[in-house]
């Protein structure tokens, strides 16, 4: 007997989504809740995607004002001082609106909810000022050494207030997005002041115009950190060697030798240091105060990275090709993070200096020019870099620290020993690199869910960029690949075990529709006419205890359970994050002197300019492997993933 649901997928087609908006201006979709009767047309996971277009739809309004004054006095050739402010300051309105009838999701501010419809708004303001005075001072020292040298200070003061309403039980009439539309509202605020000041100084030593030394160095004063720790200090030293200007060669153009030391302090964000901030996400009719979740901790210390790069650059024949290559090593100590601690202190975390993180590789970019005639020209550039990471140590006591945990189980993880970003969950059993298949024809899954089952970090990174230029047009476009990197999709996990992707359907290895029946013959054999799958792997011998054979055992299709999260690790569904993309596309034409030479226009340009524009390559079926979560720490997690948007639109460049 056929279920509604299956009648429902089988017999309504995806293309008709907007059809059916269109026709009822309802939440009509392919997945409805066919438990709340036949014929019901209620969402269960997902709104019409038409419905979330025009009904359930977000507006960001802004106004910024920034802008900067400079002073400059010049007291010899050689010494003079520079005063400068600047000023940052904007105010963002956001609105989002969900309309009556759209699947009750988690909406608003924290606290609110689950709910089918609302509305939340969000006032934010902020000013970021900054005073610098910078003092510089070049001279000759004799014929062959140049030095320069300079000296400054920075204030840097930023403030942040933001106050978020929603509505909260649904809105009371239909259509009308307003707080006050509502048996109650939820309400948050939020305020922070950080302010940042220093003192810092520069030297460059240079002689005969191919030997550099530079030498600088800053110390800080954090507001975030208590008065014990707030003042930290954080030198950097580098030399270059231009051989080139030893070489009488016409085949270099240029040819120069770096290597750099440096180190960089960082203080804490808001509020992880002080006083415990409050949160009072509350709604009106239950007034609630709360200290944060996270306790904070006075004795925090700066973060500081210490890093170091040598490279190699060159230039041959005028500069028609050359490469840069460069290798770096940085090693991020007392990192200031979250860890999880006893629930009888009160908190479900504390603020630490956790640990040491190292990262190393290799950057290289190579540029050419193919093409280079009086009318025509054809530019190359190819970047590659590669980088490779490893947990060094963590906190006290500590071996491993989780960055995030999802549905389904899965954690990203920095594990002390391990690469950062590894994902842990369950996985198969194996024997000899085989799956192993229980005695009911489903894989065997392993008891721990803290099996290693990828890493966010890809091998490698690369780019080519095609530049050409024929008289008054140009033309560019960018191709970005990325091999590697691991990332779990719960919309495969939940997608494969309800039969929406075609992987759950098909023929078998019989040729009959995997979604039949399984037939057996009376001597126990499978007739020729059955449905059902054969997993992949192996199974123990039941003539023969402790061996393994190829698996035989035939398994029901028509519930999906073999391609799914019943019967299948969270390992089953890491997939491989690489891609190549049509990352941009422009093409330009500048107009040329004879038009403009009567105007008061010096130079004009029309462009226009596309980005995400094809994905060439990837391997995650259905998604876009960049739709993840966030481009922090909480990577390799995938899940309702929208279709990535491609970008349009034209530029007009006047210089006066």
């Amino acid at each position: 007997m056929t279920s509604y649901r299956q009648w429902w997928q089988t017999n309504v087609d995806v293309t008709q989504l907007e059809s059916l908006y269109d026709k009822t201006k309802r939440n009509v979709t392919w997945n409805p809740a066919y438990s709340y009767g036949q014929g019901s047309t209620k969402p269960i996971y997902w709104d019409n995607p038409y419905w979330s277009r025009f009904e359930n739809y977000q507006t960001d309004t802004r106004d910024r004002v920034y802008g900067n004054a400079t002073a400059t006095y010049q007291f010899t050739d050689k010494f003079s001082v520079m005063g400068r402010l600047t000023l940052d300051q904007y105010s963002l309105l956001r609105e989002e609106r969900r309309a009556v009838g759209s699947v009750p999701t988690p909406f608003g501010v924290p606290g609110g909810g689950d709910q089918s419809s609302g509305y939340f708004n969000s006032n934010r303001r902020f000013m970021e000022t900054n005073v610098d005075v910078i003092a510089t001072y070049n001279t000759d020292l004799g014929s062959d050494f140049n030095l320069n040298v300079m000296g400054g200070f920075n204030y840097r003061h930023n403030k942040t207030t933001e106050v978020n309403g929603s509505t909260n039980g649904g809105l009371i009439v239909p259509g009308l997005y307003s707080l006050t539309n509502a048996p109650d509202r939820v309400v948050s605020e939020f305020e922070s002041e950080v302010g940042v000041q220093g003192f810092y100084g520069a030297a460059t030593l240079g002689y005969k115009s191919f030997l550099y030394f530079d030498f600088s160095a800053r110390n800080d004063w954090s507001s975030t950190l208590s008065p014990s720790n707030n003042s930290y200090f954080y030198p950097a030293v580098s030399g270059s060697f231009v051989f080139s200007e030893l070489m009488d060669s016409k085949a270099v153009s240029f040819g120069k030798l770096r290597l750099n030391w440096a180190q960089v302090g960082k203080g804490a964000s808001w509020g992880v240091a002080g006083s415990t901030p409050y949160n009072i996400p509350i709604a009106f009719t239950s007034p609630l105060a709360s200290s944060g979740r996270a306790a904070f901790n006075e004795d925090l210390k700066p973060e500081r990275t210490n890093s170091i790069e040598a490279g190699l650059e060159m230039f041959f024949y005028n500069r028609r090709v050359g490469f840069d290559v460069a290798y770096y090593k940085t090693n991020s100590i007392d990192q200031i993070v979250s860890v999880p601690v006893s629930y009888a202190t009160g908190y479900s975390s504390k603020w630490l200096n956790a640990g040491e993180i190292e990262n190393q590789g290799f950057e290289i970019s190579l540029m050419a020019t193919a093409v280079k005639k009086e009318n025509f020209t054809w530019d190359i550039m190819l970047n590659w870099s590669k980088n490779t990471n490893k947990v060094i140590s963590l906190a006290d006591g500590i071996d491993n620290l989780q960055l995030g945990s999802f549905q389904g189980g899965v954690t990203v993880n920095a594990r002390v020993g391990e690469a950062y970003g590894a994902i842990t969950g369950s996985d198969y059993v194996y024997e000899d690199g085989k799956k192993v298949v229980g005695p009911g024809g489903y894989y065997e899954i392993s008891q721990s869910n803290d099996k290693i089952i990828g890493n966010i970090t890809p091998d490698f990174n690369a780019g080519l960029t095609n530049t050409f230029g024929y008289k008054q047009w140009s033309m560019s476009f960018l191709l970005d690949w990325q091999k590697g990197g691991d990332l779990f999709s719960l919309d495969q996990w939940y997608g494969r075990g309800t039969g929406l992707y075609e992987e759950s359907a098909g023929n078998n290895d019989l040729g009959n529709p995997k979604r039949d029946p399984v037939v057996q013959n009376p001597d126990g054999s499978y007739a020729s006419n059955s449905g059902g799958t054969v997993l992949e792997g192996v199974m123990e011998d039941p003539n023969n205890a402790g061996s393994y054979i190829d698996n035989t055992t035939r398994i029901n299709g028509d519930d999906y359970a073999a391609d799914g999260w019943a019967t299948n690790p969270n390992g089953g569904f890491i997939y491989d994050a690489s891609y190549l993309k049509l990352r941009s596309l422009s093409i330009t034409y500048r107009f040329p002197s004879s038009i403009l030479e009567k105007t008061f226009i010096s130079n004009a340009s029309l462009s226009f300019v596309g980005s995400n524009l094809w994905i060439i390559y990837k391997n995650l079926p259905y998604a876009d492997p960049e739709a993840g979560l966030s481009s922090g720490n909480v990577q390799g997690f995938q899940s309702g993933v929208l279709p990535t948007t491609r970008n349009f639109g034209f530029n007009l460049k006047l210089n006066f």
